[in-house]
């Protein structure tokens, strides 16, 4: 850097589903806000005290959501240069928050047994109970009904959101870190530390097929296009 100072090691990463910018938070405790075309700064946003795990916009671009392990969920307004609009705290470390499709409510998953749901305008939060204190990943279906959560157990529990209800599937041997749904599907990809990517309905509640990829452990996964 100009300054010579060390870059910072960046944790986690978003693009705007508009195409315009990327965040990139770093180990620094900060979230950069650059454009996309050219990696220009644009914002360098403060807040947090402690390591960002994750970040991620919501689905019309217009509000970015970060949490990690100070326990706070914070919320950025687009339009007002990524003042803070919201801030939860008292949470435990988060690894993992999402948008529902149509934005009025997200979702976070960490360190204890609780899926922590706000809807948005409300300030109540929502709790939906897990089996295991260690939750990596979670995940909305394209229609907003169903939530898939994952993490050390190898479990895939998926929860009915009008009901409460929810059922259990082992699909991995050790921790699952990332869960991502096939566009207009049913269907939820899992990776974990055992190497395998599995693919699980969630319709029809079976496992579609789980695959050995790598010797090593996985850690993300994206879905590139239907």
């Amino acid at each position: 850097t100009a300054s010579g100072m060390k870059p910072p090691v960046i944790t986690a990463i978003a693009v705007d589903p508009r195409g315009e910018l990327v965040a990139a938070a770093g180990d620094d405790h900060l979230i950069r806000i650059l454009g996309a075309d050219s990696l220009t700064l644009i914002e360098t946003l403060s807040g947090h005290r402690d390591l960002i795990q994750t970040i991620r916009f919501d689905p019309s671009g217009g509000r970015l959501a970060s949490a990690g392990n100070d326990g706070q969920l914070i919320f950025w307004d687009r339009d007002a240069r990524f003042g803070r609009i919201k801030r939860i705290s008292a949470l435990p470390s988060l690894r993992g928050v999402v948008f529902s499709p149509d934005g009025s409510e997200i979702a976070a998953v960490g360190f204890d047994a609780n899926v922590h749901i706000m809807r948005w305008g409300e300030s109540a939060l929502r709790k939906l109970r897990c089996r295991g204190t260690d939750l990596r990943a979670v995940a909305y279906r394209d229609d907003g009904r169903r939530l898939a959560v994952a993490g050390r157990s190898g479990e895939l529990t998926l929860f009915d959101l009008s009901s409460g209800d929810h059922r259990r599937h082992l699909l991995h041997e050790g921790r699952i870190h990332d869960i991502a749904f096939h566009y207009h599907t049913n269907r939820v990809i899992c990776v974990a530390d055992d190497g395998h990517v599995s693919v699980f309905d969630t319709k029809d509640e079976q496992l579609v097929y789980r695959v050995p990829v790598s010797t090593g452990k996985l850690f993300a996964v994206a879905v590139l296009n239907s």
